[in-house]
């Protein structure tokens, strides 16, 4: 891929921030730790979406189904923690890719 300039473009792997999460599915507080090594791919969505995250996370299991991306790390991440609870969450998600991590409340993700 190249460059409006002619040159040739690099996909560079960069760092993600520093970030924590309050609660997760996985035992513990999600932090970078558990995503490094691996692709991250981090939704932001709810439950009681009735159109766009359904169709996104159907999009989504797709194209982690595909051989390329056996070392991607999906993450659901909800912004209603109020009326998503885990058992919530997890019922929801279980229709689309296993992998997912499930996030409730995340801190320092985004910097105001």
């Amino acid at each position: 891929m190249h460059r409006s300039d002619g040159r040739e473009r690099v996909a560079t792997r960069r760092r993600h921030p520093r970030f924590g999460a309050a609660a997760g599915d996985h035992g513990g507080p999600l932090d970078q730790s558990a995503l490094e090594g691996r692709w991250t791919l981090l939704f932001f969505g709810f439950t009681h979406c009735p159109d766009i995250c359904p169709l996104a996370l159907q999009n989504m299991t797709q194209a982690l189904a595909t051989a390329e991306a056996k070392n991607v790390q999906p993450v659901f991440i909800t912004v209603d923690p109020e009326r998503d609870t885990p058992e919530a969450m997890a019922s929801y998600i279980a229709s689309f890719d296993p992998r997912f991590m499930l996030e409730i409340k995340m801190r320092g993700l985004v910097k105001r």
